[in-house]
C-alpha cells in the first residue's frame, strides 16, 4: 500500500483514482457511495478484464480483435 492525501492506495497497478466522499445513495440491502475523482494516474501495460464471466488480458482482447 502506498500513503496519499486521500488515503491508502494499492501499488504497482495500471491505473488509480483517488476520490473523496460526493453522494450516498440507499439501495435497500446495501448503499452506493459515489465519489469525486481528485486524482487519475496510469501507465501503459497489459490489463485485466472481466468480461462474460471470465477473465483476460487485454493483450488476448487486442490478438482476437486483429483477428
Amino acid at each position: 500500500m502506498e500513503e496519499t492525501f486521500l488515503g491508502p492506495k494499492i501499488k504497482d497497478t495500471l491505473a488509480t483514482f483517488e476520490c473523496s466522499p460526493w453522494k450516498e445513495y440507499d439501495g435497500g440491502d446495501h448503499v452506493l457511495y459515489l465519489g469525486k475523482i481528485q486524482d487519475f494516474s496510469y501507465t501503459d501495460g497489459d490489463a485485466l478484464v472481466f468480461y462474460q464471466g471470465k477473465f483476460s488480458q487485454t493483450k488476448e482482447i487486442d490478438n482476437y480483435l486483429k483477428k
